[in-house]
Parts: structure tokens; C-alpha cells; sequence
């Protein structure tokens, strides 16, 4: 089972972390991994971070440990070192300063469901959204069971300046074009919404670290390697050469050991973002075209449209007829 270290409601900086558990997920979908029973009577209550037990801590989900050899009979002894504040901060610090941070938007309805944009950190410039996407597709294929909504729309986005009222790109340096980060949307029902969105980060925590896994064959640097090679990613492969010479099985292993790094962070899992903190106009605006059959800003309610954009309603909405890429 997994293991969980509590915190307390004072450390902001570390809202949801989430890591393997060797529990089955998949057939869980919609069940409350907080444990309680909360119910959402409108769409006003918003998501809390994190799960919380009856004595106002918060539960933080770690790598996964085994519970074998504790045989109960512990002497009085036990907890003699309960009173080391200092080296549970500093466990805690390690944790956030390890954490993979994705960002999650407030929930906006289309009456029936609801949806929630999440946005992910700055991950290796070499990793295609596309090969992650295509990598786990394939394997709940073959398993006959059903994508996750995480995985399913599962796409990247040009990087905009947070909250940048005239929709400013960042660009890396001499570089002519934007940075772009990883997006997907979250679907779930409005009967109860947290729980359901906690359930899909888990699955999807699980996934992303168990591609990115020491135990995974084809290696993970490997599969990376086999895509690029063979998507004609021409640019990413030469800058890869660049780097790290001409041998591109030394290329793949150098990836592979990175990417095991990158499966061993833990996810932390930021509630409560506005869209317009990381996605251009465009973005925003194919969202509410997609899941909220959204034509004009007339046809946005007031409740998305602060979802959308951090100013609003003191700032002005950008012109809908003139948002493009």
C-alpha cells in the first residue's frame, strides 16, 4: 500500500503529491481516494488540495512501500524520535523540491460534466507529447481497456507570459520561435467531481511514471530514441547528436537514464489555476469551441470566463473574432 506522510494546512507550497501505489486503478475510476463522502451541491464549491483526515491534515501520497514485516509488537519506544520537527522539514523540503508541479484549472460545466485543463512543468526538451501519448494508447489497446480523458486529449500549447493581458509568448533565447509545454483535459461527472478528478490524477500519475520506469521494456530511452528516428524529427535528433555525440545507441542510453530520473519525481498537483496563466488566447478559445460548444463570448458564462482569464472581469476579454494562432 502507499505510503502517506501528512502535512499540516500551513504548507502551502506543497499541495498534492502523488506517487505508485501497488493498488489496481484502473477499475477503481470515480471511487474517492480521500475517503470521505463529500458531496458538490453546485458548482461554486471548488476543489480543495489534497485529502484531509479529521484532524485537518493533509494527505500526500509517496512511493509506494510495502507494509510487510512490522509484526505489531512494538516496544514503548516506538516514536522516541516524534519530536524531530526538523528532519520532517527537511523531508518535506526535499520532496518539493524534487516535485514534477502540474497545474490545475478551476472546473468549468457544460451541464453535465465537468472539465478541468491541466497544465504540465517543463519537461525534457527531446520528449514529444506524441510519443507519450502514443506509447500509453497502445498498451490500454492491447489491455482492451478504455484511454483515460488525461491521455486522450493529451496535446501541447505555445508557452504564454503568466496572465499576459496582450498574449505574449515566451520564446527561448535566440531561439524565432515559442516554447511550448504539455496540456490535457479532464473529464468527470458533477456528482462528485473531486474525487473523480483525484482518480484520474492518480491513474495518470501511475502511467506517466510507470512508462518513464527502470522495469519498462523496451526501455524508456529506447522508445524515445525509436520515435524520434522514425518521425521524422530530424531537428531533434541532430540537436541530440550535438550533445551527446554521433552513437545514437550511447544517445539512447543517456536518455534513458534521464527519463528514470524523471519517472522517480513525485507529482504535486496545483488546484485553482486560470487558464490564461500558461495558455494563449487561441488555446483558450479552442478549448470552450471543443468541450463547451462555446461560439462567441456571449455564450460563455461568467463562471468560465473567470476560469479563462485571472483579470476578469476587470479586464477586458480579447476579441473573439480576432484570437488565432
Amino acid at each position: 500500500m502507499a505510503e502517506i506522510i501528512f502535512t499540516s494546512h500551513d504548507d502551502k507550497s506543497l499541495t498534492s503529491i502523488l506517487s505508485n501505489s501497488r493498488r489496481s486503478d484502473d477499475s477503481d475510476n470515480g471511487s474517492n481516494i480521500s475517503g470521505s463522502d463529500e458531496r458538490q451541491n453546485d458548482d461554486e464549491n471548488e476543489l480543495e488540495s489534497g485529502s484531509e483526515n479529521g484532524d485537518g491534515m493533509k494527505a500526500v501520497f509517496v512511493k509506494g512501500k510495502s507494509d510487510t514485516g512490522d509484526d505489531d509488537s512494538d516496544d514503548d519506544n516506538f516514536f522516541a524520535n516524534a519530536e524531530d520537527q526538523e528532519e520532517q522539514k527537511k523531508r518535506i523540503q526535499e520532496m518539493n523540491e524534487n516535485a514534477l508541479v502540474f497545474y490545475v484549472c478551476h472546473h468549468v460545466t457544460d451541464g453535465e460534466r465537468c472539465f478541468w485543463v491541466m497544465m504540465f512543468p517543463k519537461l525534457p526538451w527531446y520528449l514529444q507529447y506524441k510519443c507519450f501519448k502514443m506509447d500509453v494508447q497502445f498498451s490500454y489497446e492491447k489491455a482492451n481497456k478504455s484511454i483515460p480523458y488525461s491521455i486522450e486529449f493529451l496535446n501541447e500549447h505555445k508557452l504564454r507570459e503568466e496572465y499576459s493581458q496582450s498574449n505574449t509568448m515566451i520564446y527561448p533565447s535566440g531561439k524565432n520561435y515559442p516554447e511550448v509545454r504539455w496540456y490535457t483535459v479532464i473529464i468527470t461527472s458533477r456528482i462528485n467531481p473531486k474525487a473523480e478528478l483525484e482518480q484520474q490524477l492518480k491513474i495518470f500519475t501511475k502511467r506517466f511514471k510507470g512508462l518513464y520506469s527502470e522495469k519498462t521494456e523496451p526501455s524508456p530511452g529506447r522508445r524515445c530514441m525509436t520515435y524520434l528516428l522514425n518521425s521524422g524529427s530530424d531537428k531533434i535528433t541532430d540537436g541530440l547528436k550535438k550533445y551527446m555525440g554521433q552513437d545514437e545507441s550511447i544517445i539512447a542510453d543517456k536518455i534513458n537514464s534521464e527519463l528514470i530520473d524523471l519517472g522517480k519525481k513525485p507529482h504535486r498537483y496545483e488546484y485553482k489555476q486560470t487558464m490564461d496563466r500558461f495558455l494563449p488566447d487561441y488555446y483558450i478559445k479552442s478549448f470552450l469551441q471543443d468541450h463547451l460548444n462555446s461560439t462567441s463570448w456571449e455564450s460563455v458564462d461568467n463562471r468560465t470566463k473567470k476560469a479563462c482569464y485571472k483579470g476578469y472581469p476587470k479586464y477586458k476579454l480579447p476579441d473573439w473574432n480576432k484570437i488565432s494562432i
